[in-house]
């Protein structure tokens, strides 16, 4: 159908209903933006679902979160009909037409919206081609899922950056519609969470969006009452594969005895498969070092071996890497490029996130988003392999209330071996005093206020302090984090400030970011206009920049004076801020900067950009607009520096000022201890100009790196951290 993606929705929301009301409504010029089955949430042009769920058809796993109405409907969206069409509704699906016809409106009513959803969704991504990537498991799917868009997002793929844990048959339809409609274009592909409580829930599911890949994380005892046992949770979780698309791949823990049968099933559904494990499959992975908040990890995948570090821990980290690996491999994204992706990875909010206060003193582990039973061990499982030397707290609130299991004796034992302290947050979490040992010191609190004072008063003194909080949504606990945050005074001196390079972000530092943290040295990564955050309305150079930094700085609650690491295009920033600004500079650490190459360096460097201005200026006088449009593309494609190519008109604007100011004047002037740290085989910004800093820094220390490039802090991140938190720890002489 040769529409745009509004009208195709509109066009299929006809095909597949035959009773609408005032056809002379003008659909094809509505031009849905948005489309909802919470009339709250309508505005101009919105299509409207009025949905309603029998009392009879209630399954609890797919409903939780809406409040049951007294009567003949679990919820019924017909009484709101007209609050829909006051916010800006255009088009209303309903299963009965309301006594008032709006004229300007078009009412589609069918026997039953919620199923009418699931069609239309399905068949719009028929329409779309769009892909399908499915994920289940019995814990750790939703970071699963957020790991894998992380790394199709880095590298370069269009998929959702929309995604509905626990998704049903509304939400799921819902997210497909708006994806459609959306500005950023339709995606390629889809990551979806499938969960299943009941037998049949992931049948239904796939049934509006079949899996090209469907993945199965694990299998553990989550459900295993309403599903009737591990065989039941295994042939429930196997509908992801049953109902998946006829060539499609299914991607396996092989780990996982309890995945033997899906591994089965697959062969016999003649599928393709990818398998992973620590002890086995087609992609392995094994812990190399293991960090208070992240994990450095190997993986091997076609026979070569890549390693990286991701902000999750232990085992349960790197299966979660794996999966998202195993993802990648099947999209045949470079093993390299998804490794860089997994460094960038940021835990969702709730879900085993690292707070780091007072200069890395007290760290804080929030698990707030789902407190269940088997997630809760899950968590426990991860802490028992760490080995945490100081005060251990455990904030411990109610389990989710939909849960039926409960913690078995394992996790109890954990927490009484590994926790000085549990602090039981919330009247329902006064009843699991009765399994902790005499050996745990038990502090009953009923409000969020209490809790938090008790937390402040626990980690009061010298000693280095870790807290866990684990609860969930329904009790605040996510408040609760983030209170505490808020009352402890986390300013500390000498917050150290990292600039990143040309076409990067401040992701590229995440790593950096963490170890540095965990060293107790306070640390930012700064994002800047034309990268992380919008374009400048005109071209910047070096002073612009540096302004900017300077006044993102002073509106931080973060000490000073400030310790600078610019890499690349960021230690050009970091070399004039420090010339410009050295009462904010306590410290400098140059690594593989840019910004002092020789004159002739310098042309070589601007010479394309400078041959891009000609050139546009000749084809401009002798050529049609669009032959000129075509040509000046072709002309950059082949001849313009790949960042120059990279960028957007204003921002090779942006860069052609860069590149023009050589700092080397500038130099003399720093007097801030400064560390120059440089790879030996550094192409870009070769070994001579880092050469050239120490000679023109007169307090200055120059380390090299062998055998390593230009990205040196990503390719030999242990040794260039091994230099970098000693240079920033060591104490400054006296004057």
């Amino acid at each position: 159908m040769n529409l745009n993606q509004k009208k195709l929705l509109v066009q299929i929301l006809r095909d597949h209903c035959t009773n609408i009301k005032n056809t002379s409504v003008d659909l094809e010029t509505i031009g849905p933006v948005l489309a909802t089955s919470d009339s709250r949430k309508c505005v101009v042009n919105s299509v409207f679902f009025a949905t309603r769920l029998p009392i009879e058809k209630y399954e609890e796993r797919y409903w939780y979160m809406y409040k049951p109405n007294p009567g003949k409907y679990f919820f019924d969206g017909q009484p709101f009909i007209d609050n829909a069409i006051k916010n800006g509704a255009k088009i209303i699906v309903c299963e009965e037409f309301p006594d008032k016809i709006d004229s300007e409106v078009a009412y589609f009513k069918v026997a039953n919206v919620i199923e009418f959803m699931g069609i239309a969704a399905k068949a719009l991504l028929e329409n779309l081609n769009t892909k399908i990537i499915a994920v289940t498991g019995s814990s750790g799917k939703t970071t699963v899922v957020h790991c894998i868009n992380t790394v199709l997002q880095n590298s370069g793929l269009n998929i959702n950056k929309l995604y509905t844990t626990r998704p049903t048959p509304i939400t799921l339809p819902e997210m497909v519609f708006n994806l459609a409609l959306s500005t950023a274009g339709v995606p390629y592909y889809l990551v979806i969470e499938l969960p299943a409580d009941r037998k049949g829930a992931i049948e239904k599911l796939c049934g509006i969006a079949p899996p090209d890949i469907s993945l199965v994380f694990n299998i553990k005892e989550a459900h295993s009452k309403t599903l009737g046992g591990v065989e039941g949770i295994i042939e429930a979780k196997n509908e992801i594969i049953k109902c998946q698309k006829e060539k499609g791949t299914v991607i396996l823990n092989k780990d996982d005895p309890n995945l033997a049968k899906s591994l089965k099933l697959s062969n016999e559904l003649k599928k393709e498969i990818v398998t992973f494990g620590i002890k086995d499959g087609d992609i392995k992975g094994k812990v190399l070092e293991q960090f208070d908040i992240s994990t450095l990890y190997q993986i091997s995948v076609s026979g070569k071996n890549v390693s990286g570090n991701i902000s999750l821990l232990g085992k349960s980290g790197l299966y979660t890497a794996l999966a998202a690996v195993s993802v990648g491999y099947v999209l045949k994204i470079n093993p390299q490029t998804i490794m860089d992706s997994l460094t960038n990875f940021i835990p969702m909010p709730g879900r085993m996130n690292w707070h780091i206060l007072e200069n890395g003193r007290i760290k804080l582990f929030s698990n707030y988003a789902k407190g269940t039973p088997t997630n809760t061990k899950h968590l426990l499982e991860l802490i028992d392999e760490l080995h945490w030397t100081g005060k251990r707290i455990l904030v411990l609130g109610d389990f989710d209330f939909h849960e039926e299991e409960e913690m078995d004796e394992k996790a109890w034992n954990i927490i009484n071996s590994k926790f000085d302290y549990v602090i039981l947050s919330g009247i329902k979490a006064v009843k699991y005093a009765g399994h902790l040992k005499d050996n745990v010191k038990i502090i009953t609190v009923n409000d969020k206020g209490s809790t938090i004072k008790k937390m402040q008063a626990l980690s009061a003194g010298n000693e280095r302090v870790y807290i866990v909080v684990n609860g969930n949504l329904e009790f605040k606990h996510s408040e609760l984090v983030d209170d505490f945050l808020h009352v402890m005074d986390t300013t500390n001196k000498n917050t150290t400030v990292l600039l990143h390079g040309w076409g990067t972000s401040a992701k590229k530092w995440k790593l950096i970011e963490d170890s540095l943290n965990t060293a107790g040295l306070p640390t930012v990564s700064m994002q800047l206009p034309g990268f992380d955050l919008e374009e400048p309305k005109e071209a910047w150079g070096i002073p612009e920049y540096a302004d900017f930094v300077i006044q993102k700085l002073s509106q931080m609650n973060i000490g000073k004076p400030y310790n600078f690491i610019g890499h690349s295009f960021g230690g050009r920033l970091a070399i004039y801020i420090a010339s410009k600004y050295p009462d904010l500079v306590n410290k400098l650490i140059l690594t593989n900067a840019a910004g002092v190459a020789n004159r002739k360096d310098v042309k070589t460097e601007i010479s394309k950009s400078f041959s891009v201005k000609n050139i546009k200026k000749f084809l401009r006088t002798m050529l049609p607009e669009k032959l000129y449009d075509r040509l000046l593309e072709i002309y950059v494609k082949f001849m313009g520096s790949p960042d120059y190519k990279r960028a957007t008109p204003l921002m090779r604007k942006t860069l052609n000022k860069v590149v023009n100011m050589d700092l080397t004047a500038y130099l003399n002037s720093i007097d801030s201890k400064t560390l120059i740290i440089w790879g030996d085989k550094d192409t870009m910004t070769p070994l001579y100009e880092g050469e050239k800093l120490h000679k023109g820094i007169k307090n200055s220390n120059f380390v090299v790196i062998k055998d390593a490039g230009h990205n040196t802090f990503v390719t030999h991140s242990k040794e260039w951290l091994n230099e970098v938190i000693f240079f920033l720890k060591e104490k400054e002489r006296d004057a």
